[in-house]
């Protein structure tokens, strides 16, 4: 936690000057624009990436305790407390992200009169979402100091519009946050994984324990024409039953599957946020791309976790 605790801060410092991509040269704003709007986008979905994991612990708290109403393992004090614990880094990531979201989408009204002000709220908003993180050791005051400079360093660019200091930081920024979410990928993976494994579990005991009429399988034929199924009973439910494990063994597989797309898709995404910000901070002209198609698949995940 104190290398990811780092690495928050050093994305803290860079993103607070994000907004001077937006200055007068023409080439490069009309760049920074579209950058901006794929940014936005961007990070909206790495908000939402973060919620859907944050539901999927969610979700997991609740099997731990049915488990344990049901007679299995005793879900005590401790690994609640733990599994809580993440469930709260991972909303304050989400938080974070959704900060970057706004400061993206605001990049088109950041050359204003108001940008003196405006701006460096943003930036505290984002410091104060940085030092909620949890950490395992004290923020060091060498860390402390680097995060005061890119604070200082970020309202006085804004002031003078130093258009070339916040390009170079954008870069950096963008290809920190890559690293971060890569950094972080197995344990999001992990969760994905655990929650379809715990979610499986607690499904077949209940389908075995006769606490589920697998008869609802009928529905489709029956649903056409008006028609409801009696509950089934003898071979009729002992066949239902072993259909009824055999699809739930099949979505568990694809709970687990469809999370690592996700995270697979997200860092391609980021990746390829990071390679266009790089062009635009080496004065290169941006292909006249939209925002990465694999955010779609991240959208897609999110939403269906979300919903359940």
């Amino acid at each position: 936690m104190t290398i990811l605790r780092s690495r928050f801060l050093r994305l803290a410092g860079l993103l607070m000057v994000l907004p001077l991509l937006l200055s007068t040269a023409c080439k490069t704003s009309t760049d920074a624009r579209v950058a901006a709007t794929q940014l936005t986008a961007t990070a909206k979905t790495l908000a939402d990436y973060y919620t859907a994991l944050s539901c999927i612990v969610d979700k997991t708290d609740q099997l731990y305790a049915l488990q344990e109403t049901l007679g299995g393992t005793t879900y005590d004090d401790d690994t609640r407390k733990h599994v809580l614990g993440v469930k709260a880094e991972l909303e304050k990531r989400a938080a974070l992200a959704r900060t970057f979201s706004s400061i993206a989408g605001s990049f088109a009204r950041l050359s204003g009169s108001t940008a003196s002000t405006d701006v460096p709220a943003s930036a505290a908003k984002l410091e104060a979402q940085v030092e909620a993180l949890k950490v395992t050791a004290p923020l060091s005051k060498q860390q402390q100091g680097l995060m005061a400079s890119a604070l200082q360093l970020f309202v006085t660019a804004v002031q003078e519009h130093k258009e070339r200091q916040a390009a170079a930081a954008m870069d950096g920024f963008t290809g920190a946050l890559a690293q971060l979410v890569a950094s972080e990928a197995e344990l999001y993976d992990s969760l994905g994984s655990q929650y379809a494994v715990l979610s499986r579990s607690m499904a077949m005991v209940l389908v075995r324990q006769g606490m589920v009429d697998p008869g609802a399988q009928l529905k489709p034929a029956l649903e056409p024409y008006g028609l409801t199924a009696l509950p089934a009973k003898g071979a009729l439910r002992e066949r239902l039953a072993a259909a009824l494990e055999e699809q739930i063994a099949a979505e568990s597989r694809a709970i687990a599957s469809n999370q690592k797309n996700a995270t697979t898709a997200l860092k391609a995404s980021l990746e390829e946020m990071a390679k266009r910000v790089h062009r635009v901070a080496t004065d290169n002209p941006l292909a006249p791309d939209q925002t990465p198609l694999t955010l779609e698949t991240v959208e897609a995940w999110a939403t269906r976790i979300v919903a359940l």
